[in-house]
C-alpha cells in the first residue's frame, strides 16, 4: 500500500516536472522568435550590421519578492525588538510572513528563509546583530545593545 501511495506522488512530481519543461521550451521558442523579428529589424535599417555578433547579456534575476521594497531590513530589525529573546532565522522569518508581499507557501518558504539569512548576516557585518549561541545546532541572533 506504502509503496502505491509514493509511487503515485513520484508519477504526480514528475508529470509538473515535464509540463514546466514543456512550458519553458514552449517561452524560449517564443522568444526566439523575438529576437529573429529584431534581427531582421535592425538587418532593415542597417543591412551592413552583424547580427550573430550581438553576444546575450545576463538578465538579473527577480529580487525577494518576500519584502516591500527595501522594508527586508527593517522587518527583520522590528521582529527581533519586539522579541526580546535571541531568535534563530527560522523564528524571524516565520515571524516575517506579517510583512510579505506574497503570501508564504511551503513550496516558497525555503527561498524566504534564505532572503531573511542574507538579511540577517548583511546587519552582522553591519555590528546590529550578533550570534549568541546555538540551540541544537541552530544559530541563535540577538540584537547588539
Amino acid at each position: 500500500m506504502g509503496n502505491k501511495i509514493i509511487v503515485g506522488q513520484l508519477v504526480k512530481r514528475r508529470a509538473r516536472i515535464l509540463g514546466k519543461i514543456r512550458t519553458l521550451e514552449k517561452e524560449a521558442e517564443d522568444l526566439r522568435v523575438i529576437a529573429d523579428a529584431l534581427g531582421m529589424s535592425i538587418k532593415a535599417f542597417d543591412p551592413t550590421y552583424r547580427v550573430n555578433a550581438i553576444k546575450a547579456v545576463r538578465t538579473n534575476s527577480i529580487r525577494s519578492v518576500y519584502f516591500k521594497n527595501r522594508e527586508g531590513t527593517r522587518s527583520v530589525l522590528d521582529v527581533m525588538r519586539d522579541s526580546g529573546k535571541p531568535l534563530s532565522i527560522e523564528d524571524i522569518a516565520r515571524e516575517c510572513e506579517q510583512f510579505a508581499q506574497d503570501p508564504i507557501t511551503r513550496s516558497n518558504r525555503l527561498k524566504q528563509i534564505a532572503s531573511v539569512r542574507t538579511i540577517v548576516y548583511k546587519l552582522q557585518a553591519r555590528g546590529l546583530v550578533k550570534e549568541v549561541g546555538r540551540d541544537g545546532g541552530v544559530q541563535l541572533w540577538w540584537l547588539r545593545q
